[in-house]
């Protein structure tokens, strides 16, 4: 049995779209939680109409936010494997089976993410490969110093984050501090960057080299494609620059041991100077 805990926000039309390729995984045994961030009778009708799968429908007021309407579903979950979907985008054909095929293979696993595809269309996307990441073979280490740095040290902007959209098992997921890993400033930017950090401290995780995932480029989540931040730009490489200090801090709130903290500290030059090789090295290519 399988969750899907997908969160929603006045994108009818999206919110449509990820059903449709949720309902054409062939999948039996999948549940899909759709959590309105902003309760619309159109939303409503769309997932109410849909006999193709177990769909429950929830109508938030106040509005949350983007990462708590995600988180707000995980109480919700019953099932031993969850994942988390946004109303943007859509699973590819067969990804339930590939991602969850390691996790009854392996139980030593906690969460299984995979590379995907992003663009404005999936015909016009391009793949995005998390599983040649610098480091990301460290993520499975069964040691947790080895895999805290070897996600520390790689750059955001490869698409780290989006192991926040990985198939996890629930229970590793609730060992989580959600408190934690909701950034203190509400407009900053790679919201799932910290909950994708715990999840890797607390637990091995894999990363497969099949691409399971379409995401849109609709809405500028990662703060170099925001616009006006043009290649070589100095607002460019100021936000940059910004972005990395503050998250410095995000690290250091999200873990617990004081020689983990110090360890986060010594190595931000590091982490800084590689970041802007592999920044600027794209750039350049």
């Amino acid at each position: 049995m399988i969750t899907v805990a997908l969160a929603t926000y006045r994108r009818p039309e999206g919110l449509q779209q990820a059903l449709d390729a949720l309902a054409s995984q062939g999948f039996n045994r999948l549940r899909v939680i759709v959590s309105d961030d902003d309760p619309s009778d159109d939303a409503r009708r769309r997932v109410e109409a849909d006999q193709r799968l177990h769909l429950t429908y929830l109508a938030r007021t106040p509005r949350r936010g983007v990462l708590r309407n995600h988180l707000s579903m995980m109480p919700e979950v019953t099932s031993d494997l969850f994942m988390f979907h946004g109303d943007d985008d859509a699973l590819l054909p067969d990804a339930l089976c590939q991602l969850s095929e390691p996790l009854k293979a392996a139980l030593g696993y906690d969460a299984v993410f995979a590379n995907y595809l992003k663009g404005p269309t999936p015909a016009q996307a391009r793949c995005v490969a998390i599983a040649d990441l610098p480091f990301v073979r460290y993520w499975r280490h069964r040691r947790r110093s080895v895999r805290m740095l070897a996600y520390y040290l790689c750059p955001a902007f490869l698409g780290k984050q989006n192991l926040f959209y990985g198939l996890f098992r629930t229970e590793a997921a609730r060992r989580i501090d959600l408190d934690k890993a909701i950034p203190a400033r509400s407009h900053h930017l790679n919201l799932d960057e910290m909950f994708s950090f715990q999840a890797v401290c607390n637990g091995p995780v894999l990363v497969i080299g099949q691409s399971c995932f379409f995401f849109a480029e609709g809405n500028a989540k990662h703060y170099q494609d925001a616009p006006g931040a043009s290649k070589g730009s100095l607002g460019a490489l100021v936000e940059f620059v910004r972005y990395e200090w503050l998250t410095l801090f995000d690290y250091l709130r999200n873990v617990q041991r004081g020689q983990d903290r110090l360890l986060i500290l010594l190595l931000f030059p590091l982490k800084f100077a590689t970041a802007m090789v592999w920044r600027y090295g794209r750039w350049f290519r």
